[in-house]
């Protein structure tokens, strides 16, 4: 776009430099005629002298050579007129004028010889030719002018044209990055020969390349995030499970202590009781009337000693137990034997079927045992919270098709949300109210199961309620503990 300028500017210096070679010419000219006029005064010395009118016009004709002189007389000492040599004058004008006056110099001449002066040259030039030359130049610059600038105009709206609408692409979708922050725009190229547009495809494809470049990068560094928070809010997760584990194995200790200080106290007392109904009833055998009170004596003594025994089977740290094999009717009637009162005080009923004595997992009796109490214990907040008349069941399936046994826990409450069904395993959730539950028993169950080899999980197809604790197979899972 700059171009006009440049033409003009170059006009202009052609010009000046015309006006000084024409200034140059004139100057040479009058240096010439200056020395041919001295040399002419000169040769006219001896003619003057001798008064020779012929020879005096034959050598002021001469001067026609030189093309720019158009008048020329000698005049005599008395600057009155001799002789005219060359055009038509009076001699006034030649006398009155000296010098160079708009289109015309004047020179004088003297004729002379050893000092003594015989006459005066007067010669006019005319800078008619110079000026016409001038004009001339001046003319031919003008038209060159005029042409170079018509030609730069169409050759600077081409080149406009060609840079100007890609370079205006390229900058909409600059912006529209900028403003909508989306890196997946491209800058498409245009199948010009212009050699500009080729150079802006070239950038564009280069901005391009930018771009894409970008673009990985912020996806490589969101997937770090990603991964970094993940890695935050699993070791979190891990941390507050084992914080949990902690603060459990030290109430556990303690509760274990009072356990077994509260076992000692009754278990003396509870085995005089038993030992003297079992006396009783063997005396009174023929009469019912002692008989059976005895023998209700010893039952309720038995069930107290086995509630004593849950007790401290429950109040333990089985973490550092072995994994040993032990039937799942085992650990179920030990659980029930904890908790069954509190599910009868409430009305709440229990459906436990008979279990098959020879399902076995291999595990540790006592934390599986803490993991079935946790979930009867939270089928037993959600029936009761139910307006209808609740239950709870226990279901064992046998190991199948390469599976280990299945244990289950049902329940008549209102169920699961389906939006908090991803949730309900998670650390620190809980749909309990502020003060009852810190979210995190399901979790470290499912962390228990997982040192299990198994799984707890929440069959969200299934209606009622049901949770699932999966075991591997016993035999499976206890070679696998022997080889690590």
């Amino acid at each position: 776009m700059q171009t006009i300028p440049v033409l003009c500017a170059l006009g202009f210096a052609f010009t000046l430099f015309a006006g000084f070679l024409v200034y140059t010419e004139i100057s040479i000219d009058k240096r010439q005629i200056q020395t041919l006029l001295k040399i002419l005064a000169q040769n006219l010395q001896s003619p003057v002298m001798f008064q020779d009118q012929d020879e005096i016009k034959r050598l002021l004709l001469s001067l026609k050579e030189q093309s720019s002189i158009d008048k020329a007389a000698l005049f005599d000492e008395k600057q009155q007129i001799w002789i005219v040599g060359l055009g038509q004058t009076n001699g006034t004008e030649l006398l009155e004028v000296s010098g160079c006056t708009l289109g015309t110099c004047f020179y004088a001449v003297p004729v002379e010889r050893e000092g003594q002066k015989f006459a005066t040259l007067y010669v006019s030039s005319s800078l008619a030719r110079a000026y016409e030359q001038l004009f001339q130049l001046g003319l031919i610059m003008f038209v060159v002018l005029g042409v170079s600038l018509v030609m730069a105009t169409i050759v600077a709206r081409r080149f406009a044209a060609d840079l100007t609408y890609p370079v205006g692409r390229f900058l909409q979708v600059v912006k529209k990055i900028a403003r909508e922050e989306n890196f997946r725009l491209r800058v498409q190229p245009l199948d010009w020969k212009s050699t500009a547009v080729k150079e802006i495809d070239e950038l564009a494809s280069g901005f391009d390349e930018m771009i894409l470049t970008i673009e990985n990068r912020d996806r490589m560094l969101d997937d770090l995030n990603r991964a970094l928070e993940e890695k935050v809010q699993q070791r979190t997760e891990e941390l507050a499970r084992e914080r949990m584990k902690g603060l459990e194995s030290s109430r556990l200790a303690s509760l274990g202590e009072m356990a077994a200080g509260i076992a000692h106290e009754i278990n003396n007392p509870l085995s005089v009781i038993r030992a003297s109904a079992e006396r009783i009833a063997e005396r009174s055998a023929a009469d019912e009337k002692l008989a059976k009170p005895a023998n209700r004596i010893i039952s309720v003594a038995d069930r107290i000693a086995k509630i004593i025994n849950g007790m401290r089977t429950f109040s333990r740290d089985g973490r550092t137990d072995p994994f040993v094999e032990v039937s799942v009717s085992e650990i179920v009637n030990d659980t029930l034997e904890f908790c069954q009162a509190r599910f009868l005080n409430h009305g709440v009923e229990l459906r436990v079927p008979p279990i098959d004595n020879e399902i076995k997992i291999c595990g540790r009796a006592a934390q599986i045992s803490q993991i079935l109490l946790n979930l009867l214990n939270n089928a037993f907040d959600a029936v009761k919270s139910a307006a209808n008349e609740g239950w709870v069941g226990i279901e064992v399936l046998p190991a199948a098709d390469g599976q280990g046994p299945e244990l289950r826990v049902l329940d008549s409450g209102p169920g699961v949300p389906p939006e908090l069904e991803a949730k309900v395993l998670q650390p620190f959730f809980t749909t309990n109210g502020v003060g009852k539950g810190t979210g995190l028993g399901l979790s470290i169950s499912r962390s228990i199961m997982a040192e299990h080899g198994g799984a707890l999980l929440l069959d969200a197809k299934m209606r009622p309620t049901t949770f699932v604790l999966r075991f591997p197979e016993p035999d499976t899972f206890a070679a696998s503990q022997k080889a690590s």
